[in-house]
């Protein structure tokens, strides 16, 4: 009420019980201001020391309403959520959730394959290094256990029921000897690196074996070492080196 008395005033053939009762009927509709009223040091210390009294008297409080209203609140709408308990019980469910994720983010890594065209790089060693050296250590973590393969061989639903990883798995069940090929997949990507490592290494021994050698200065010290140690040794076994 305040408020609006300070920002339009009191009408002029109105009475404040007038203001007051189209106060009452309008304040309810209007958003709120959420501030701290400012009295004494603190009032004379703000801009609103010199700020000037507004003089509203003809202005209409409905005026607010229709400017500052506040808007109704939107009826909440009942979300209808599918039933996903349905889709989960169709699920075949053969491997643990936890591990089933992990796969299906590993696979991520490959999403450029189909499971079949992935299955062939592994079975066949990767004839045509489509895989990049810095994928295929990763491929560990797509290697089934002896109780996954069972469980999958042994499912004899459709595929429909399947989720990614039960589906891979059931893709390379069949190739055998899979841990070793992933090995040696492996040992031929990192060869070359591990090659070129070892080659720096003993360019870089050669390098030090050369300046040891051609170095005059470690000559003339080891020299000077000779003929001190020759003269310490003089008269025994160790002497005239």
């Amino acid at each position: 009420e305040n408020v609006i008395k300070c920002v339009l005033g009191v009408r002029a053939g109105r009475s404040a019980t007038d203001d007051q009762s189209a106060h009452s009927r309008g304040s309810s509709k209007l958003v709120s201001l959420h501030w701290t009223p400012l009295s004494g040091d603190q009032l004379h210390n703000s801009v609103f020391k010199a700020a000037k009294a507004l003089n509203s008297e003809d202005a209409d409080p409905s005026k607010l309403v229709e400017l500052f209203q506040k808007k109704p609140k939107a009826a909440k709408q009942k979300v209808q959520r599918s039933d996903d308990s349905s889709s989960v019980s169709s699920k075949a469910r053969l491997l643990d959730l936890n591990r089933s994720n992990n796969v299906a983010i590993s696979l991520k890594a490959y999403k450029d394959f189909t499971y079949a065209q992935l299955a062939d790089v592994i079975k066949y060693l990767d004839p045509l290094g489509r895989l990049e050296s810095e994928r295929i250590p990763f491929l560990r973590d797509l290697l089934p256990t002896q109780t996954e393969i069972k469980a999958v061989v042994d499912y004899d639903g459709t595929d429909d029921r399947l989720v990614p990883a039960e589906l891979w798995f059931r893709q390379i069940a069949n190739i055998k000897r899979i841990e070793v090929k992933v090995k040696v997949m492996q040992t031929m990507a990192m060869l070359k690196v591990e090659a070129n490592s070892v080659m720096e290494s003993l360019r870089l021994l050669t390098r030090v074996c050369n300046q040891v050698m051609d170095s005059e200065k470690l000559q003339d010290l080891l020299a000077m070492v000779l003929a001190i140690g020759n003269i310490m040794n003089e008269g025994t076994r160790g002497g005239r080196a």
